[in-house]
C-alpha cells in the first residue's frame, strides 16, 4: 500500500497501523542532516560519505600509477578502511531497502518516511498518514 503525503514526502505502509517501531534509520546525504538528526537511539547513515571519502582520497593521489599505488597504501589505514567500509554498508542497505531519495526515515524497516531527517518530524506524519481515511 503506497500513500502520497505532502510534496517531497511519501510513506510506504507495511506494518499494521498502530505499530510501534522499535528500530529508527535516518538515511541522509550530507554532514547537516546527520547532526540534526542524531538522538542517541537513531541509527544514521549517510550516503554520500563513500563518495566523499573516495574523492578525498583520490584528490591526493599522483598522476604516476606506481607512486598512487604507494601513496594510497599509505593513506588507507585501518581506520580509514573502516570508515570507508562503514560508509560503504550505508550505501548497501539504502539500496537493499529501496531508498530512491534522502533524506529519509524508516521505521522498523517496513515504513519510510521521505523528505524529513527528523525522527519525531517523520513519526507525526507517518501516524497522520495513518489517521487519514
Amino acid at each position: 500500500m503506497l500513500r502520497r503525503l505532502p510534496p517531497l514526502l511519501l510513506i510506504a505502509l507495511v506494518a499494521p497501523a498502530g505499530a510501534a517501531a522499535e528500530r529508527v534509520e535516518v538515511f541522509v546525504a550530507d554532514e547537516t542532516h546527520a547532526r540534526q538528526a542524531a538522538p542517541s537511539d537513531v541509527t544514521i547513515y549517510r550516503v554520500d560519505e563513500a563518495q566523499e571519502r573516495m574523492g578525498a582520497l583520490e584528490a591526493q593521489l599522483p598522476d604516476d600509477p606506481d607512486e598512487a599505488l604507494q601513496t594510497a597504501r599509505r593513506l588507507v589505514d585501518d581506520t580509514e578502511k573502516e570508515k570507508l567500509e562503514r560508509a560503504l554498508r550505508a550505501v548497501a542497505l539504502a539500496i537493499a531497502l529501496e531508498i530512491d531519495q534522502v533524506p529519509a526515515v524508516v521505521f522498523d524497516r517496513t515504513a519510510v518516511v521521505y523528505g524529513v531527517a527528523d525522527p519525531d518530524e517523520a513519526r507525526q506524519h507517518l501516524q497522520e498518514a495513518n489517521n487519514d481515511p
